[in-house]
């Protein structure tokens, strides 16, 4: 059961408000630093998706972003 949520995927705001970050940070994270790598995006309907469990991934266990990915 809780892998079900953890496969919730979210909107870039919903993604941006999970994560504590800006909606622009969000993105200039994903498009710029992370060549639209990370998180693993899910695309439906021409729109961009995250599921948690990869919004958790990105972060890491330490609740930080990687360094590289820092803008």
């Amino acid at each position: 059961m809780d892998n079900l949520h953890n496969d919730t995927l979210l909107d870039v705001d919903d993604a941006a408000k999970y994560l504590g970050f800006k909606k622009t940070y969000t993105l200039q994270n994903f498009f710029y630093a992370s060549n639209k790598t990370k998180p693993h995006p899910t695309y439906t309907g021409g729109r961009l998706w995250f599921a948690k469990r990869h919004l958790d991934d990105l972060i890491g266990k330490d609740n930080k972003l990687p360094k590289k990915a820092v803008a």
